[in-house]
């Protein structure tokens, strides 16, 4: 580099080109806490199969169609709180931003 780059992006932005540029539907979740709380706030988590991205706090889950992204939002407690397919109410808030395969911002549980 050269010391003229100062072109930023966030998360959200990273996704919503990750989503363009490969032509998949994405949640990127943020705000995931380790531990048995934050799982029943997204129970599609595991920490033996999403262990990193529990650890780390957030990450994108990908799927190759909107209907099984929906499913997936669905389960997921943000601050709305619980939802018909999650009535999980404890303290733990998993916020999640859905992407459709056109980098287009279609959802998001806050």
């Amino acid at each position: 580099m050269n010391g003229n780059f100062d072109y930023k992006r966030n998360n959200t932005e990273i996704s919503k080109g990750f989503s363009q540029t490969m032509y998949v539907y994405i949640i990127y979740c943020w705000r995931l806490c380790f531990g048995i709380s934050s799982i029943r706030a997204a129970p599609y988590l595991s920490l033996k199969e999403h262990g990193q991205l529990i650890t780390e706090g957030e990450g994108i889950l990908i799927f190759e169609d909107n209907a099984e992204m929906e499913h997936y939002y669905k389960m997921t407690i943000g601050d709305d709180g619980p939802t018909e397919s999650n009535p999980y109410d404890g303290i733990y808030r998993v916020y999640a931003l859905c992407c459709d395969a056109e980098g287009k911002f279609i959802g998001e549980n806050t």
